[in-house]
């Protein structure tokens, strides 16, 4: 999915799936990024878990900006903190013994099942033989509403970028991760956490995948930079379809707070990379805050107020 840099901190990801000759259908991915992903989960439910009455709204205002990079930073092993990995160890025991029954382990488990779902349902895509490539057959909310179709046409017209031919297996895989999204959505709502605690779950999911898809690392100077791979629709159009379902029909905007620091940042630095018109459709900019549609159109001030969602 790609990488993530905060400081001198990187996140790397790598998952892939596909069939081949001698293998026959094959989905793998690093030891590291699945530990990565099931850390910074852990992190976001530990770190809930210490003031269990705050919405995310407050949660976010806990933390620094850029809360998704800095999760990622705060929950890497190499960091050292020891207290956050007794709590991870003891969740581990809780989950193993398959009795997950406190409320920090309901939400960590709810948060990696969403996260799992977008990474691990884009992968899964490209194990499918024919149309429509994806397991699941009911269409996700992003496809319902009519948005995923603003999308394919963002990204082949030149209305907001330079137009773009991404690979149209990699597009379909991420249509068949919005609908494992969805599919986890139905999960969560049949679960026993309380409303405001799946909000959260569905908030900070949101935050995980939009960051894994804001930066990778120049492999030859290690330095963190915005890369555009032209085999998938543009970055911001990928996170308005992934972290954009996990909260589609829900209270409040479809993307805001971490992601939606990460998604304005790449529709900036998409723009600046591969200008178009600069005419952002309605359908993508009402899934905004109104604080982020504000700056924008420089009625008011960018602040960390702008994405909030509430």
């Amino acid at each position: 999915m790609g990488e993530a840099q905060c400081g001198t901190e990187a996140v790397e990801f790598a998952c892939t799936g596909g069939v081949y000759d001698q293998g026959g259908p094959v989905l793998i991915c690093s030891p590291d990024t699945l530990m990565r992903l099931i850390r910074v989960s852990a992190w976001y439910a530990i770190r809930h878990g210490e003031h269990a009455d705050e919405d995310y709204e407050a949660f976010r205002g806990r933390h620094p900006t850029n809360i998704g990079l800095r999760a990622f930073t705060a929950s890497a092993p190499a960091k050292g903190d020891t207290a956050l990995d007794s709590s991870i160890d003891q969740l581990r025991t809780e989950i193993e013994a398959g009795r997950a029954e406190s409320r920090t382990a309901r939400i960590f488990q709810a948060i990696l099942g969403f996260v799992f779902a977008a990474v691990l349902g884009h992968e899964a895509s490209h194990l499918e033989a024919g149309p429509p490539f994806c397991a699941i057959a009911d269409r996700s909310r992003v496809e319902e509403s009519g948005l995923w179709s603003v999308l394919l046409r963002v990204s082949s017209s030149d209305e907001l970028y330079r137009p773009s031919y991404p690979v149209s297996a990699e597009v379909a895989a991420d249509r068949c991760a919005s609908r494992r999204i969805r599919l986890e959505t139905a999960v969560l709502k049949t679960g026993p956490l309380s409303a405001g605690d799946q909000e959260f779950v569905r908030r900070a999911a949101a935050d995980v995948v939009s960051t894994m898809l804001l930066t990778r690392i120049d492999a030859s100077t290690a330095r963190p930079l915005f890369q555009i791979n032209d085999a998938y629709l543009y970055p911001p159009l990928r996170m308005l379809a992934l972290a954009g379902e996990m909260n589609a029909g829900e209270p409040g905007p479809m993307v805001c707070g971490g992601a939606a620091e990460s998604l304005v940042e790449a529709a900036q630095l998409t723009y600046r990379a591969q200008p178009g018109k600069g005419l952002m459709p309605d359908e993508m900019e009402h899934a905004f805050p109104k604080g982020v549609i504000d700056a924008w159109a420089r009625r008011a001030n960018w602040s960390p107020a702008a994405f909030a969602c509430r």
